[in-house]
């Protein structure tokens, strides 16, 4: 993927990729940041909202949809998350994301399967489709699509070449 001037200006080689993308429903709902230990978690955090932002905006789903809505960061010592254009909701120690515990069910409800679908399909009803047409029917519909071609000489020629291989 080449960059966009967007990420030439912020030294990425590359294209705009997070580490991970969950998609729901064909659109992309939530971003996650993983950095080293080393890295502060403001610094992932601002990532995972630069990466959400430019695939709201830079994927051309026009004024108001947000499908990449939620994000998370962690750098393996604490756990970030909330939306891509505000501050965190929350931080939380990884260690204490075990099952049953306060945390997992908080961040659970926050960004579980049942609201990342809920999202995706209030944006998918935002979404503005043009009319769609049929390439055949700009070009005499059935009666192209029932048409005969003559046989190609350049294939008959080639034929038995190809079937040495």
């Amino acid at each position: 993927m080449r960059s966009s001037v967007l990420e030439q200006k912020s030294g990425l080689k590359s294209g705009y990729i997070p580490d991970y993308a969950i998609w729901v429903e064909s659109l992309p709902v939530l971003v996650c940041e993983a950095k080293a230990p080393s890295v502060g978690i403001v610094t992932a955090y601002a990532e995972a909202g630069a990466y959400a932002r430019h695939i709201n905006t830079a994927s051309g789903y026009g004024h108001g949809v947000n499908p990449c809505n939620f994000i998370l960061a962690s750098n393996g010592v604490v756990l970030a998350y909330g939306y891509w254009d505000a501050s965190p909701v929350d931080e939380i120690n990884v260690k204490d994301l075990v099952p049953g515990s306060e945390a997992l069910e908080k961040l659970k409800e926050f960004c579980g399967y049942t609201r990342l679908l809920r999202h995706a399909r209030r944006e998918i009803s935002r979404l503005q489709f043009g009319r769609f047409i049929r390439p055949a029917s700009l070009a005499g519909e059935e009666a192209l699509l029932n048409s005969k071609l003559p046989p190609n000489t350049f294939a008959a020629d080639l034929a038995p070449v190809l079937r040495r291989y």
